[in-house]
């Protein structure tokens, strides 16, 4: 006789990308130390730089059950139907795109949970999986096109519409992006919970007394994906550079080698030694050390980039200058942040004085509360009792 107690339980599926890294790092191992239910990963993009980290997390939690889906050369799959809506509709799909959709076509998967950011081929070809309660973790790239193409707009908004409405649950990281999805594309079950963090306990122990640098250290943005915004960024911060001034910038994953080496290019010719490129994956606790010896954090990004990057700089009382999506949503639980367009209308002894200790204060408080391990914890699980 089949009862509760003689069933197996089956397993939760995740799926990552592997270059997001840090942040799929600790979502994965946050995952593995608080929840209580049954969870298999599925790392996507795996390459020779990202696998030892990912080796080293399953190994050290003893932690089996997850598999690798490695990256390829050729980023272009051959698939007939994507090679064909790629001519009419300039969309495509990457190999481990392809690879990804076949592992879960001939896998026993009852739900599954997709995480960080894929193609649109990816999404419409996932979408067509009707047998496997799927859920989305939205990290901010809601479809938003442009009104000036009204073609281009009216069948972008038809084909998300799709998309969106054949997931069981989409969970935002922003509540500005459940507003969006529900007003837009009117998304039904769509709900705002942050991400598992130990930041809290992180920051703690990084908060020390302060040390005065020499110089101000500026770091710029969290990784590579927000090369394109650095120009920006650099040229706000030209009325600064025959001042006291360092500038660290994040390029250890998420960009071309091209891109890379043409923004070094740049921001050299115009800050010589006063600027630093950060090029290599550094071990998680010595990435955490390194963040917290800047006194002012930009990221001028326009999309949702690097919440965990900013959530920890306001734990340890950083200044913190941001646009977009990461200001609004910021802002919004009254966190004390500036604009990155105000960078230029301060003056170099305004834009380094740093918060005062009521200011860092308030930052870590408000920060502490919306990062509650303990609420945050009771959520997920509450909505992995639904899929189990």
């Amino acid at each position: 006789m089949n009862t509760d107690c003689n069933r197996v339980p089956v397993p939760i599926y995740h799926i990552f990308k592997a270059d997001a890294y840090f942040h799929t790092l600790d979502m994965i191992e946050n995952i593995i130390k608080f929840s209580k239910y049954k969870h298999f990963f599925v790392i996507v993009g795996i390459n020779e730089i990202t696998k030892p980290f990912f080796d080293t997390l399953f190994l050290n939690h003893h932690y089996n059950q997850y598999t690798y889906i490695y990256e390829k050369s050729s980023s272009r799959s051959t698939r007939l139907i994507s090679n064909i809506l790629k001519r009419l509709l300039h969309i495509e799909l990457l190999n481990f795109e392809n690879d990804l959709l076949k592992y879960i076509s001939n896998s026993s998967i009852n739900s599954l949970i997709l995480h960080s950011n894929f193609t649109t081929m990816f999404y419409l070809l996932f979408s067509f999986m009707k047998n496997i309660n799927k859920t989305w973790v939205c990290w901010g790239s809601i479809y938003n096109p442009k009104r000036s193409n009204f073609i281009k707009y009216t069948l972008g908004i038809y084909l998300y519409k799709i998309i969106y409405n054949n997931y069981s649950n989409i969970i935002c990281t922003m509540q500005a992006d459940c507003d969006h999805l529900i007003k837009l594309y009117n998304v039904k079950n769509t709900c705002f919970i942050p991400y598992y963090s130990d930041l809290c306990i992180v920051a703690k122990s990084l908060i020390k007394e302060e040390i005065k640098n020499n110089n101000i250290r500026v770091l710029l943005g969290n990784n590579g994906s927000c090369v394109d915004s650095y120009y920006a960024d650099l040229r706000k911060l030209e009325i600064h550079k025959n001042k006291n001034i360092e500038i660290d910038c994040m390029l250890n994953y998420g960009c071309t080698e091209k891109q890379k080496l043409n923004l070094i290019s740049t921001a050299v010719s115009h800050f010589g030694s006063q600027f630093k490129a950060h090029t290599t994956l550094l071990p998680k606790e010595q990435y955490y050390n390194f963040m917290s010896n800047c006194d002012i954090y930009i990221s001028s990004v326009k999309a949702q980039s690097g919440l965990g990057a900013i959530y920890l700089l306001l734990l340890l009382g950083k200044k913190i200058f941001l646009a977009g999506k990461n200001y609004e949503h910021i802002h919004s639980f009254d966190a004390i942040i500036y604009q990155s367009d105000q960078i230029m209308e301060f003056s170099f002894q305004e834009f380094c004085k740093p918060l005062t200790n009521k200011e860092k204060e308030h930052n870590y408080l408000v920060t502490m509360k919306l990062l509650n391990i303990e609420d945050v914890v009771i959520k997920w699980e509450q909505f992995y009792n639904k899929l189990s």
